[in-house]
């Protein structure tokens, strides 16, 4: 509670810097009041990895990642870029300084809410994060499960059905079901190395050990493959999960070099992004066409020839890109009265992750409503563009400022399913991968509510598996 209402406070100072900012056009004002919010979000999340009995919830991770995300990409981007000159850029349709005061108040105003609701999920983990060191640390299940998913990643790799920017799409603009889960079963995997490499007793053995230090570089590929914020959240589950597994939580040595290393890492990867884009710009050919190793071949001989043009275009992507603000700002600008869907985004995320068996009509139900852009951005006198959606453009579209109180009793509703999955994971490893996969998941604030449900889904079909198998084997033992 009494971080709730630092928070609160903090926030509030944030907000008065912004407000006054653009109110007299100073960019100094702004970027305080940016810089303070952010850091109050990078902090929440911060909390809910380092000491998870107390502060671990679904709610208050999201909360604190998407005020994190969206003050801390507004403030990256005035600094590098300056806010007159990106409105004047077109990038946005309505956003003026007070449409962007009005968007972070919003964003304020839900990541509040969710820290608020965080208190009361907290009881539902707090004790599977207390009894974690206890549960016996069974390998077979957890071994059995990384070997598995990492033999079908690396088939999808070499076939090529899976290259940069994920899966090749099939009828009706989805993924086959096969190939969804086992893109979500697989967020995970660097997150339980992470627990593995970081445990100081070797309580696994070698075996385990060598093997999650052979799954880093494949997991490092195939969270590449679906773009820079895949890699980046698995990244941060990899050293959430080192975290968890020291009974001490003072940093390591150990933890600090692979910081570095990882770092590093993320900096040239991000660069061979924007490189592999370029090159298919260039070429005319779309990077799904390529397989991932083709797409890194012409990637490097870009580097090579041109190095800093790849650079300055990853910077100028990185200074529009971040700016997810403003998209929120151009929704507040187009309201109208008859603006709100009135729950329909929140209907259509639900159709989206329903098996055809149970909608056949499934397919025309998406081609008519099409993406979220497709759905939102009409509705509020915008054109369809791939605009920067989540989770928080869906609540307020559907019921404007409102949204920011419905839509958090749906975040804490998966919070709470997905302690009780924890909870029925009798495997040490099994329990740290699907806290994993809820860390990855709820980090990534730009993702629209039909991914986290799909992500829920996943797990809920993991669980139901391994249901089954324990029950086929008792079954055995008394033949």
């Amino acid at each position: 509670m009494g971080f709730l209402f630092v928070k609160i406070l903090m926030i509030s100072i944030a907000l008065t810097f912004i407000a006054f900012g653009a109110s007299i056009g100073s960019a100094v004002a702004t970027t305080i009041g940016f810089g303070l919010g952010s850091a109050v979000g990078f902090y929440t999340v911060w909390r809910c990895m380092a000491a998870p009995q107390a502060n671990w919830s679904i709610c208050a991770l999201h909360g604190g990642a998407t005020l994190a995300s969206y003050f801390g990409g507004a403030l990256f981007t005035i600094i590098t870029f300056g806010m007159d000159e990106i409105i004047q850029s077109g990038y946005t349709t309505h956003s003026g300084p007070e449409l962007i005061f009005l968007a972070s108040l919003l964003v304020a105003l839900y990541s509040i809410i969710l820290v608020a609701f965080g208190l009361y999920e907290n009881r539902y983990w707090n004790r599977e994060f207390e009894n974690l060191p206890q549960v016996p640390p069974t390998r077979n299940t957890a071994i059995f499960l990384l070997v598995l998913l990492a033999s079908i990643q690396a088939f999808y790799l070499l076939s090529g059905q899976v290259t940069v920017q994920g899966f090749k799409v099939g009828p009706g603009g989805e993924v086959p079901i096969v190939a969804s889960l086992v893109s979500g079963l697989s967020m995970p995997i660097l997150g339980v190395c992470g627990y593995v490499i970081g445990d100081k007793e070797k309580r696994y053995g070698m075996a385990l050990f060598i093997l999650c230090i052979v799954l880093v570089p494949i997991e490092t590929a195939w969270a590449f493959s679906f773009g820079r914020r895949a890699l980046l959240y698995s990244f941060v589950a990899f050293f959430g999960a080192f975290l968890w597994s020291r009974e001490t939580k003072v940093i390591s040595v150990r933890f600090l070099v692979l910081l570095v290393v990882v770092g590093v890492a993320m900096y040239y990867l991000s660069n061979f992004f924007v490189a592999i884009r370029l090159q298919a710009g260039l070429s005319h050919v779309d990077v799904q066409q390529k397989t991932l190793l083709q797409n890194f071949g012409g990637a490097s001989a870009l580097m090579d020839e041109g190095k800093r043009e790849v650079l300055m275009a990853h910077f100028k992507n990185l200074q529009t890109r971040f700016f997810i603000l403003g998209y929120l700002g151009d929704l507040i600008g187009g309201t109208r009265a008859d603006s709100p869907l009135l729950g329909l985004a929140a209907v259509s995320a639900v159709v989206k992750v329903l098996p055809r068996l149970i909608f056949p009509w499934k397919v025309q139900f998406n081609q008519e409503i099409g993406s979220d852009e497709d759905l939102v951005n009409p509705q509020f006198g915008l054109q369809i563009f791939d605009a920067p959606g989540s989770v928080l453009v869906s609540a307020y579209a559907d019921f404007l400022w409102l949204g920011v109180l419905i839509y958090p009793f749906i975040i804490l509703s998966m919070g709470i399913v997905m302690s009780r999955l924890v909870r029925f994971a009798r495997d040490r490893l099994m329990k740290v991968y699907i806290m994993a996969f809820g860390l990855i998941m709820f980090l990534a604030a730009e993702e629209s509510l039909s991914a986290y449900l799909v992500g829920i889904r996943s797990l809920m079909i993991l669980v139901v598996g391994m249901f089954l198998w324990r029950l086929f084997l008792s079954q055995r033992r008394t033949w």
